[in-house]
């Protein structure tokens, strides 16, 4: 009697057993399926803002086409080189931009390696984010009025981080321009509005950043290594 209590109640046991496994699992697999269906909802739902978000998001500008040749007018921009030059470099600058800064050397280089056969054009673009960044372009066009744009050009990129009014006034008074002039120059509608025809120009070109070239007319974007500019110098000057 004792052994047959003893074998039923190991057999309840093992069905109780049995039956709590098979609950577990089920409710493992009913509870895995409904966190994965949970997960592909909101993965449909990231993927319904995305789609939304680029419907009402405007497409950002292409650029200037590095295969196209741009026709850019240089009469008027401040120039160094040769007037006859095989080449002509137009580079639109922003002088608190540090990429900037670093493509000095080389287009110094660039002057040096290939006498009259290169031009070099300044084209402004002072970026917003640079909030000094006017200012010093003021004072360079203002020292142009003198002819010392370029004597400016280097006082400017060699302290960016002397781009303040006063800094301005004492790189004026360190090229010996006449400052009541220079001052009158800084403030003056004319000047504003030659900058300003230079950044209207960069945004009709499509230019997304500085520094960019235009080699020719041909597009370069950023503070390429003097290699890349003078495989394209070169293959500009096979043409002529």
């Amino acid at each position: 009697m004792k052994l047959c209590l003893a074998t039923s109640a190991l057999a309840l046991l093992a069905f109780t057993l049995g039956w709590w496994v098979g609950r577990r699992t089920t409710l493992d697999l009913e509870a895995g399926a409904q966190i994965a269906g949970v997960e592909k909802e909101v993965a449909e739902l990231k993927n319904q803002v995305i789609r939304l978000t680029e419907a009402v998001r405007p497409p950002l500008p292409a650029g200037p086409d590095p295969e196209k040749t741009y026709a850019i007018a240089t009469v008027g921009s401040p120039t160094v080189g040769a007037r006859d030059a095989a080449v002509t470099i137009v580079e639109f600058f922003d002088f608190e931009c540090p990429f900037c800064s670093s493509a000095v050397p080389t287009l110094e280089k660039i002057l040096e390696t290939y006498p009259g056969q290169v031009a070099l054009v300044f084209k402004h673009n002072p970026l917003p984010l640079h909030r000094q960044a006017l200012s010093a372009h003021k004072a360079a066009t203002a020292a142009a009025k003198e002819g010392r744009f370029w004597e400016m050009y280097k006082l400017l990129f060699g302290s960016q981080d002397k781009l303040d009014l006063d800094s301005l006034r004492r790189h004026a008074k360190d090229l010996a321009l006449d400052l009541d002039s220079f001052a009158r120059a800084m403030d003056s509608k004319e000047i504003a509005d030659a900058i300003q025809a230079d950044q209207v120009l960069a945004g009709r070109l499509g230019i997304q950043g500085v520094p960019s070239f235009f080699v020719n007319g041909r597009f370069l974007a950023g503070a390429q290594p003097y290699e890349v500019f003078r495989e394209r110098i070169e293959e500009e000057i096979r043409k002529n």
